[in-house]
């Protein structure tokens, strides 16, 4: 209500404060980030057959694919958080000469983003391998939105236009890349994918209850396969009654395509 108009911040000010925050010399920032990278050089070298397997389609020896891409998903985690925390601290704090970041400081953020890039190719083909054995579930897609990937590929346009509004795209990214997710029918996408991987003999087991366990969009795909043999269609007969009271009793409340999609075919 009262504005303190002293206060206010403006862009002037923010690029005041910045440079006032720029004090470390260019030698000391590249001299503390060639020990990270040398580190992730040998462990790159030293686990080299551990990540070429996922390329390949092979499990490393002692790994079942859960665990192969369990980890992979936890290393990139761990490997993009401490990259992207070094890359901002270090454009923060390093000196820029007439407003323009030094090259030996761009080529250090161009490889620690390449280092990135490289661990998430890994984690998503060790995805890719386990989808392609299991199959796909809700938790599986949402794991493969790629938005690391285009953020650390934004940072490196960065690197080389530095008006780009790094913050404004990222935020254009994750609205689109979230909007698709949410309005892509996941069910549906999980159900389509699984049943076609099962009828090409792809899946040995297709997971009825967790494809009736899901939204009507998976219902809508289910009820109009036919893949199910008759050991599973008579438990699936049971499902389906149960379902068909269940879309009656509230079904006001699910007005929308799939819903009408499999009341009419339950009916």
């Amino acid at each position: 209500i009262h504005i303190d108009k002293s206060r206010m911040l403006d862009e002037k000010k923010c690029d005041e404060f910045i440079t006032s925050v720029r004090k470390v010399k260019n030698t000391a920032v590249c001299a503390s980030i060639t020990p990270i990278c040398i580190l992730y050089v040998i462990f790159f070298v030293s686990q080299t057959n551990y990540f070429l397997y996922a390329f390949s389609g092979k499990l490393p020896t002692g790994y079942n694919y859960s665990q192969y891409a369990r980890q992979g998903f936890f290393e990139l985690c761990i490997i993009t958080a401490i990259n992207l925390l070094v890359i901002a601290i270090v454009n923060v704090i390093a000196e820029r000469e007439g407003g323009n970041k030094q090259f030996s400081l761009k080529m250090y953020n161009i490889v620690l983003c390449v280092f990135t890039l490289f661990m998430i190719a890994v984690a998503i083909s060790k995805m890719f391998m386990y989808i392609s054995k299991f199959g796909l579930t809700r938790l599986r897609i949402s794991t493969k939105r790629y938005i690391d990937f285009l953020y650390i590929i934004l940072i490196i346009i960065k690197q080389f236009k530095l008006d780009f509004r790094l913050s404004k795209w990222s935020t254009v990214i994750f609205t689109v890349m979230f909007g698709i997710l949410c309005f892509s029918r996941p069910d549906f996408v999980v159900a389509k994918y699984n049943i076609a991987m099962y009828e090409s003999g792809e899946l040995e087991e297709l997971d009825i209850y967790q494809l009736t366990g899901m939204s009507d969009d998976s219902w809508e795909v289910l009820l109009e396969s036919d893949c199910f043999n008759v050991e599973n269609r008579k438990d699936f007969e049971g499902i389906a009654e149960l379902k068909k009271r269940e879309l009656k009793d509230d079904s006001y409340e699910r007005l929308n395509i799939s819903s009408l999609k499999v009341l009419s075919f339950l009916d």
